[in-house]
């Protein structure tokens, strides 16, 4: 049970502990599709399921999540971060000062910043201030 993806974790736990989809969907409290789904690897699983699963089946989180770490994806260039930025610079419309202030104080608040974050928001706030100026 080494090499086991998280799915095939589940579904064996699931078994060896005499328990059907149904019953692990009861007393985890969530529905019976999700944990058809997981079990399929059809749908990513969330937090809560997640937890709501290993508490079920007394899996150590641990043991479910460290031999899968490799699967999980680290946005490196920080895109996800930078639209962040971008859509709370919309608050521009509501209020001009919300709309320099927010991604501003996103920015310097923000640890591990890559030049690429850096630059994209040194341009968002000069375009901001510069649209407030005039």
């Amino acid at each position: 049970m080494e090499r086991q993806n998280i799915q095939e974790q589940i579904k064996f736990m699931r078994k060896q502990r005499g328990l059907t989809q149904q019953d692990l969907a009861e007393v985890a409290g969530i529905s019976l599709r999700t944990i058809q789904r997981v079990e399929k690897g059809t749908e990513e699983i969330s937090g809560f399921s997640l937890k709501q699963i290993s508490q079920v089946l007394e899996i150590p989180l641990e043991q479910l999540i460290m031999p899968n770490v490799n699967q999980i994806s680290i946005d490196k260039d920080q895109t996800g971060s930078i639209k962040g930025l971008y859509l709370s610079s919309l608050l521009l419309f509501v209020n001009p000062l919300l709309g320099l202030l927010v991604p501003a104080i996103i920015g310097s608040t923000k640890q591990n910043k890559s030049d690429f974050y850096k630059k994209e928001l040194r341009k968002m706030i000069t375009a901001h201030a510069l649209a407030l100026f005039f």
